[in-house]
């Protein structure tokens, strides 16, 4: 049987991803109460080296080689509300404006790793009214302190992370293009949101 052309590929993939917007945009609203935003790392095949324009496609060098980040804003059920996809060497606080673009009330309180202590994002999280929950690097002059019982509550969205690498698609990246991969993010998630609103 002969394969689909790119092309229909790259159609499909946008429409899971449409799927994915839509679904948490309207259907799910009323669970919304986001509050955490993280990464995952993932591995590339090698098979996923053989498109054009690496850096474009979501793939780079990073300490674990041959790598995709997968950046992840979730609500206070540690469900996604928003994903995006860059090379492995990005920097997390680079990529908070894609997240923060996705359709949603303003956050009231937001956690975040240190990849995203940077005083540009602090300040746009007080403007939106939330407030930060992010810790400080070392090598800042002016330390910012964090609750310990929220920030403890970032491992929700780490067991978001682990149920999300129970899809091979996702825990290892075998696509080309970074629209093919973020398309089987997306549906992952809304598998797992399918199975959350079932349950309560």
């Amino acid at each position: 049987m002969a394969s689909a052309p790119a092309n229909n590929w790259s159609r499909i993939a946008s429409g899971i991803r449409g799927s994915f917007r839509r679904a948490i945009g309207g259907l799910l609203l009323p669970y919304y109460a986001p509050p955490y935003t993280k990464f995952l790392t993932v591995p590339a095949h090698h098979c996923a080296a053989g498109g054009r324009g690496t850096h474009r496609a979501g793939l780079g060098r990073s300490r674990g080689g041959f790598t995709t980040k997968l950046h992840i804003r979730g609500n206070v059920h540690g469900l996604p509300i928003a994903l995006h996809v860059t090379a492995g060497q990005e920097a997390d606080c680079s990529n908070y404006e894609a997240l923060m673009e996705a359709r949603d009330s303003d956050p009231g309180i937001m956690l975040a790793d240190k990849g995203y202590d940077s005083d540009p994002i602090r300040q746009d999280l007080r403007d939106r009214g939330a407030m930060p929950e992010i810790p400080t690097k070392r090598n800042r002059h002016v330390q910012h302190s964090v609750s310990r019982p929220l920030y403890a509550l970032r491992n929700r969205i780490e067991r978001f992370i682990n149920r999300l690498k129970n899809s091979r698609r996702v825990a290892t990246r075998y696509d080309q293009t970074a629209d093919s991969f973020l398309g089987f993010a997306a549906l992952s998630s809304i598998r797992l949101w399918i199975r959350f609103v079932h349950a309560t």
